[in-house]
């Protein structure tokens, strides 16, 4: 049997229940809001995390290639620093040559020249008789051999 009390009691119950369940929603929520602002702030966090991950990437690979241009310049400067002696100590051999070189004197040149010209038209001549001289011999050779042969 059901009394009025009873319904009573059940509905403030209820009401009880209701206030609970209110106050629990709520609070669920505030920890809803309160998940939803760190969630937000975890994706931020990510998402700036991830952008300097890139950044660090292409820093990294800025680094190398510059390594590496360092590396051909440093081989380029060697080179070029070995061109640098070797053109340095042709200066110097020259700069010392200029220094202790005399030229002759012009007439001692002219005299020279002269002697030259003259000794270049003797051995011309030379050259000429002995041209002059092999040509009789052969013609002296053949009719030596076609007398001997008759």
């Amino acid at each position: 049997m059901l009394h009025v009390i009873d319904f009573e009691k059940l509905r403030i119950e209820n009401q009880d229940f209701a206030k609970l369940l209110e106050e629990k929603n709520l609070y669920v929520i505030d920890m809803k809001k309160i998940a939803g602002y760190y969630h937000l702030k975890l994706t931020q966090h990510k998402q700036k995390l991830n952008d300097l991950s890139v950044k660090l990437k292409e820093l990294k690979e800025e680094t190398m290639l510059k390594q590496k241009q360092i590396e051909e310049i440093n081989v380029e400067y060697d080179i070029y620093a070995s061109q640098v002696k070797r053109q340095q100590k042709k200066l110097t051999q020259l700069l010392n040559f200029t220094e202790n070189h005399t030229a002759p004197d012009i007439l001692d040149f002219i005299k020279l020249q002269e002697e030259y010209v003259e000794l270049e038209k003797s051995y011309k001549l030379l050259q000429r008789r002995r041209n002059i001289e092999k040509i009789i011999f052969e013609e002296y050779k053949k009719q030596t051999i076609l007398k001997n042969k008759n």
